[in-house]
């Protein structure tokens, strides 16, 4: 099973924005140079994008996973992380038990601290669509600094927000469906 640290490895070797595929199209606009996608799963097209994809080294996530039928679509296709949208303790539990690594949507204090006592360590924090949100995710990164918790942000993050989103301590990637052509040295 992969885990926190080969996560974080994982997106950090790369450029840290998690393409988010959620049309066929979509495909055709990314680098295969990126680390890992998330495939949308909000249509019957996803097995479709992850057969599309079976032959690259890229690392497949599936997002907007909502239910035990969606964690063993993600088991039969061999996906080692998800993504959801929100946090669910028997969501989190079931994918544990299919050895899939969930990262669940988090968006206030309470959500945040319910993912991490049960063992999470990588949140997604959904939505972040304002400054109003960034400021509160700032806030969230100092509140929670001392806990080994890690924040990918999803959910309205644009070619004008990313880079100060990406300077928030702990916040380890962003996940865009609009920023999908970032050369892969833009940290650098």
């Amino acid at each position: 099973m992969i885990n926190c640290d080969d996560i974080i490895s994982l997106i950090t070797s790369s450029c840290q924005i998690i393409p988010i595929i959620t049309e066929p199209d979509d495909l055709k606009d990314i680098h295969l140079s990126y680390s890992i996608i998330e495939i949308v799963n909000r249509s019957s097209h996803t097995n479709e994008y992850l057969s599309k994809l079976s032959n690259t080294k890229i690392v497949k996530s599936v997002g907007t996973v909502l239910t035990k039928e969606d964690v063993d679509m993600c088991y039969d296709n061999s996906i080692p992380i998800v993504f959801s949208p929100h946090f669910d303790i028997d969501l989190v539990n079931y994918c544990k038990s299919k050895l899939i690594y969930i990262i669940p949507g988090v968006s206030n204090a309470t959500e945040i601290m319910s993912a991490y006592n049960a063992g999470i360590n990588i949140v997604k924090f959904f939505p972040c669509p304002s400054k109003d949100k960034i400021q509160e995710l700032k806030q969230y990164s100092k509140v929670f600094q001392h806990l080994k918790l890690y924040y990918i942000v999803t959910g309205g993050v644009t070619i004008d927000t990313y880079k100060e989103i990406l300077d928030i301590p702990n916040v380890i990637a962003v996940g865009s469906t609009s920023i999908k052509n970032i050369d892969n040295s833009i940290n650098g």
